[in-house]
């Protein structure tokens, strides 16, 4: 019987505690408050003033500034786009062999689609793609190495360690 009271006795105590804790205004003793100005807290530690809605001081720091940043959503950039082929002849053939079809998000080869999980671009003309393979029965990742020509017209694929010179198809 008396479990009640003594419960309901310790909440009350805590209530009042709280009450004294908030005289200040600011819901928690006066001194370990942080200083307006940054200056030291009472305390001898720095003060960080909290600015509501700014980031939390102790969020991560944001990324290097030579580090690529990474994409929301992989894209292949539009030089890279296109129909490509060992020869203009094979540019008519259905995907076979060595042509292939690249689109912002989408490398089409003869049997293997590949869904850019990272594109990154190490250069002015080259990428970086990190690929999902999909075919039938198989699932696996590469990262293949694109570098287009100046002129935009011939690519060095890179599938692995394995490179292949392609020509741009016509439209």
């Amino acid at each position: 019987m008396h479990k009640p009271v003594v419960t309901i006795m310790a909440f009350a105590l805590l209530a009042g505690c709280g009450e004294a804790a908030r005289e200040d205004g600011l819901g928690g003793a006066a001194a370990d408050a942080p200083m307006a100005d940054g200056s030291a807290a009472a305390d001898g530690t720095d003060a960080i003033e909290i600015v509501p809605g700014s980031p939390s001081p102790i969020d991560d720091a944001p990324p290097e500034a030579d580090e690529p940043a990474p994409q929301a959503e992989p894209v292949i950039s539009e030089p890279f786009r296109g129909r490509w082929a060992k020869t203009l002849d094979e540019c008519r053939t259905e995907p076979a062999g060595a042509r292939i079809i690249i689109g912002a998000s989408e490398v089409q080869f003869a049997k293997v689609t590949g869904d850019p999980l990272v594109v990154t671009q190490l250069g002015d003309r080259s990428i970086s793609v990190h690929l999902r393979l999909v075919a039938p029965k198989m699932i696996a990742e590469r990262t293949d190495r694109l570098t287009i020509d100046p002129d935009g017209n011939s690519l060095l694929y890179l599938k692995g360690d394995v490179p292949t010179e392609l020509k741009r198809c016509p439209a």
